[in-house]
């Protein structure tokens, strides 16, 4: 009798160890990135993350909403336009894909498409920006919201003729970067300041991080959801 509850004991001793010893690798082999658990939306300097392969699933990725021609504009018509949703392929609005994907984060980057009428009209820039933070929230409560600061464009851009200066441009980004704070504050939103890695000492866009001024290379997208995986995890892990 005693030596069958010795192997009890001894059974019962075993399994203990082998489940706090096994747990923790378990639990950390679960544990899903961060940057994994983000939906992307914006305007083609966000849906080149596709192109780019950095995503999970690389050119394939669930993770970017976009429509056919890949670049999205924050104005009143926004939230008319049709997207394709990734997963199902289905053409659907962008409330309709939030209410279907129910993110856990959604990345936001809007800003550079219109620049020359919000740097006009700055308080129409954050007015639209709150009106779809207010729709996400609307559809999807639970989802936290990110914002991105406007990308930087280089000394030289070549893929859009601009009617002002490629410094002058910079300079009117800075200016919507400037409200952003607030408007995260008023919408309980989160900022992120990504553009701070993306400029060269000159403030322009680094050359080496794109090949046409404006959009990203794959080493431009690195180190931006780099930073952005680093900052975000300081404020919700």
């Amino acid at each position: 009798m005693k030596t069958v509850k010795f192997i009890l004991l001894q059974t019962v001793l075993l399994s203990v160890l082998f489940c706090l010893f096994s747990l923790p690798a378990s639990a950390e082999r679960q544990k899903e990135p961060l940057r994994d658990r983000l939906l992307f939306l914006g305007e083609s300097t966000t849906a080149h993350l596709r192109s780019r392969g950095v995503l999970s699933g690389g050119t394939s990725t669930t993770q970017v909403l976009a429509n056919e021609s890949g670049t999205l504009m924050l104005n009143s018509r926004l939230l008319s336009v049709r997207i394709i949703e990734p997963i199902s392929r289905q053409s659907m609005t962008i409330q309709e894909a939030i209410a279907v994907r129910k993110p856990e984060i959604l990345v936001l980057s809007f800003g550079l498409n219109g620049i020359n009428g919000f740097s006009d009209r700055p308080e129409r820039y954050t007015a639209l920006y709150a009106s779809l933070i207010g729709t996400v929230k609307q559809v999807s409560p639970q989802t936290v919201v990110v914002l991105q600061t406007v990308y930087p464009v280089s000394q030289n851009p070549v893929v859009w003729k601009y009617d002002r200066s490629p410094d002058t441009v910079n300079r009117e980004i800075a200016k919507l970067n400037a409200m952003l704070p607030a408007l995260a504050e008023r919408t309980g939103a989160i900022l992120i300041d990504t553009a701070t890695v993306l400029p060269d000492k000159n403030g322009f866009l680094r050359a080496d991080y794109t090949t046409d001024g404006i959009h990203l290379t794959r080493s431009g997208y690195l180190a931006v959801l780099d930073f952005l995986e680093e900052k975000l995890g300081e404020v919700l892990e």
